[in-house]
């Protein structure tokens, strides 16, 4: 995923793989540059055991928001990746939510 702040020409990459540090065991979003250097590395979110392939493995659901988080009082514009946000979904929806994959409505869709 692309996010691009047309104003300052900012640009943030946001990529799911494997990180040196955690031995390759575990799929990390990861957020990175323009020139695909690491950053906010603090804020990357583990999101389980590597799949094998893409194709063994299970599946996260997360959500994506924008806001600044960095109060009232801040000077100047946040950097892009200040106010983008991954989140697990099912800890910012209430407990009835039921989620629908896409891929699940597959056999089903016709064109």
């Amino acid at each position: 995923l692309e996010i691009t702040e047309v104003d300052t020409s900012q640009v943030l990459h946001c990529v799911v793989g494997p990180v040196e540090i955690d031995g390759d065991a575990h799929d990390w979003l990861q957020y990175r540059g323009r020139d695909w250097e690491a950053l906010a590395q603090d804020r990357w979110v583990a999101l389980g055991r590597r799949h094998l392939l893409g194709a063994v493995g299970g599946s996260v659901d997360i959500q994506l928001t924008f806001r600044d988080a960095r109060g009232e009082a801040s000077d100047g514009l946040a950097d892009v990746c200040e106010i983008v946000h991954f989140e697990y979904a099912s800890k910012c929806s209430p407990a009835n939510t039921v989620f629908l994959n896409v891929f699940d409505l597959a056999s089903a869709m016709s064109i």
